[in-house]
This record gives structure tokens, C-alpha cells and sequence, in this order.
């Protein structure tokens, strides 16, 4: 079961989608602007989410517990909560140019999570961002300045570059 959301939405209510026992695709319009927390939380057979060109904030666990193993988020989201994604699936992850800052802790103990590409405008990667991952896979963009502490520990990097921008690395950032 798929469904497109029309560009004339411009408000989901939290509780939109619940009780949905076969949903394997959702489409965002162009008129939502906020993913709120819990959105899709829990829809077990939920794929893909298309996330409209319009959307500026993501809530906390708002994909948690769905069968979402890749995500794209467009460049006008510019506001993610530090617990977006905890309680997926996610595998692979493509985040805008709106996102300027990795919070904390984001990707923290997500074992399924191999492959993240940065947006150009991602300044900052905090603390235990991607610590205890199976992360394989990141390019850190020019412009990063801050690497927080732990920010890879426990991951399966093999190889890294670190862009002449970064001015500050924080403690451990690659142990184990």
C-alpha cells in the first residue's frame, strides 16, 4: 500500500497514520513542513518515506520502529531533533544541505547504520554522533570545523579525510 500525500496538506496530526497494519510507502506533499515526533513510529511495514522539498523539522523518534533502511533528507530541512532516527532500521542516510550540525549522540549505538553522506553546509558533528555504528562510509565536507569527542569510537572506518576546516577534534574521537 502506498500513499501520496497532496501538496493541499499542510498539517499531519501525530496520529495520522496510526493503526496502519500495511503501509510500505508514504509520500510527502509539498504543503508539510514539519515531520512531528512519532510520525510514522511503529508503522512495522513502512519502507519509504519521500519527504517533501518543504519540510523544515524532523520530531524526535519520528521513523521509530519502521522497516526504513535508507532515508534522504531534502536540503530545506534545517531542524532535526538529536533522536530523529533512534529505533530504526537505517542503513544508509543522505542528509541536505540545510543541516548544519550532527546533534550528539544522533546515531548513537545504531548498529545498522554503513553509510552517511553530509550535507556541503555541515559545519559541526557532535559528540558520540556515529559512536558504536557499523558505519563504513562518510566523506566529512570543507567547512566542518568541530569534530566532537567519541564522534567515531567503536565503528568500522577503515579510512577517513579530514578536511583542512576542522579546528577542533575532540577527545577519542576514533577510539576502538
Amino acid at each position: 500500500t502506498e500513499i501520496a500525500i497532496p501538496d493541499s496538506v499542510t498539517t499531519l496530526d501525530v496520529d495520522t497514520f496510526k493503526g496502519m497494519e500495511v503501509i510500505e510507502k508514504i509520500t510527502l506533499g509539498a504543503g508539510i513542513t514539519e515531520i512531528p515526533a512519532e510520525m510514522f513510529k511503529g508503522l512495522t511495514t513502512l519502507k519509504t518515506v519521500v519527504i517533501g522539498n518543504n519540510v523544515v523539522s524532523i520530531g524526535a523518534t519520528a521513523f521509530a520502529g519502521t522497516s526504513i533502511t535508507e532515508l534522504n533528507i531534502p536540503d530545506s530541512v534545517t531542524t532535526l531533533d538529536a533522536n530523529a532516527f533512534k529505533g530504526m532500521v537505517l542503513e544508509t542516510i543522505t542528509f541536505g544541505d540545510g543541516i548544519t550540525e550532527i546533534p550528539a549522540s544522533m546515531f548513537a549505538g545504531m548498529t545498522t547504520v554503513k553509510n552517511v553522506t553530509l550535507g556541503a553546509n555541515t559545519t559541526v558533528i557532535g559528540a558520540n554522533a556515529f559512536a558504536n555504528t557499523a558505519i563504513e562510509t562518510i566523506v566529512i565536507p570543507n567547512g566542518v570545523t568541530t569534530i566532537g569527542a567519541n564522534a567515531f569510537a567503536n565503528t568500522l572506518l577503515t579510512e577517513i579525510a579530514i578536511p583542512n576546516t576542522v579546528t577542533t577534534l575532540g577527545t577519542s574521537v576514533f577510539a576502538g
